[in-house]
C-alpha cells in the first residue's frame, strides 16, 4: 500500500462542509487530536506531550479551540470514563466530533445510533479495548458486535456515507 502524503490544505478541502464524527478508544482520541492539529493550518503531527494535553482532567482551555462537550474520569484507562469534543469552523465549514467509548457495541453505542444520520463522515475503533478490557482473547465477542454495529449503522444511514473501522486485519 501506498502512503499519500496531504497538505494541510488538501485536508481542509476533503473535510469541508462535512460532518464527521470519530468514536473509539483512546488511540481515536489521538486520531481527532492530529485532525484537529491538521485542520487548524499546522502542518504537522502533535507532539507526544500534546496528546496527553487535557486527557484526564477537565480544563478550560484546549490545543486547538475545540468544545469539551461531555468529560468524566473516574480512573485513567477506565471503560465508564465520558469524553465528548468537537471543532467546528464556520469559515471551512467542517463539525467535527469525538467520543469515546471502549467497546464497538454497548449501551453507548445503542443511545448514539440516533444521531449518526447527521454525520457525513464516520470513523470507529475499538478494537484494542474490545479486547483487552473484556477478555475477548479470541475475538468472537469483538466480531460479533462489530456485526451488530454495522447492520444497524446501516439501518439508520440508507443514503451514501462513508464508515470506517480501523482494525489490524
Amino acid at each position: 500500500m501506498d502512503l499519500v502524503s496531504l497538505s494541510t490544505e488538501e485536508v481542509r478541502n476533503l473535510f469541508k462542509h462535512q460532518r464527521v464524527i470519530l468514536i473509539g478508544d483512546s488511540i481515536v482520541r489521538g486520531i481527532y487530536k492530529d485532525l484537529c492539529c491538521v485542520l487548524t493550518g499546522n502542518n504537522r503531527l502533535l507532539y507526544s506531550n500534546e496528546l496527553q494535553f487535557n486527557r484526564h482532567q477537565i480544563k478550560k482551555e484546549t490545543l486547538f479551540g475545540e468544545a469539551i462537550e461531555k468529560f468524566y474520569a473516574k480512573r485513567r484507562n477506565s471503560t465508564f470514563n465520558v469524553e465528548q469534543r468537537s471543532l467546528k469552523s464556520k469559515s471551512f465549514g467542517y463539525d467535527v466530533t469525538y467520543i469515546f467509548t471502549s467497546r464497538i457495541w454497548n449501551q453507548k453505542m445503542v443511545q448514539l445510533l440516533s444521531s449518526l444520520d447527521k454525520y457525513d463522515i464516520i470513523i470507529v475503533n475499538s478494537q484494542i479495548w474490545d479486547l483487552s478490557r473484556y477478555e475477548d482473547n479470541d475475538g468472537q465477542s469483538y466480531l460479533k458486535n462489530l456485526d451488530i454495529f454495522f447492520s444497524k449503522v446501516k439501518l439508520v444511514k440508507k443514503n451514501n456515507y462513508m464508515v470506517d473501522e480501523c482494525t489490524n486485519k
